[in-house]
């Protein structure tokens, strides 16, 4: 099932730059199929954890707010905790 969503995310990330970044834990749980799905050359470490982003400040531009970072946020939290 997590070889499943590799495959699948494999197809959709381009960079570690996600709000929700799972290439670590990929990386830890199956190192092998990850080095064959990601050409991703960074310093991705493998570790057995989600990674999270937190929202970018733009706290200088007149129409920014929390509104939106917030509700993904309220968003993740609500599917981990099913």
């Amino acid at each position: 099932m997590l070889a499943d969503l590799m495959r699948m995310a494999a197809n959709h990330i381009e960079s570690r730059n996600l709000s929700l970044d799972l290439l670590p834990l990929f990386k830890h749980a199956e190192p092998d199929l990850f080095a064959d799905l990601f050409d991703i050359h960074d310093k991705t470490s493998a570790r057995p954890t989600f990674h999270f982003r937190l929202p970018d400040s733009r706290i200088d531009e007149t129409d920014w707010s929390l509104r939106q970072p917030w509700q993904l946020w309220r968003q993740v939290e609500q599917v981990a905790g099913q």
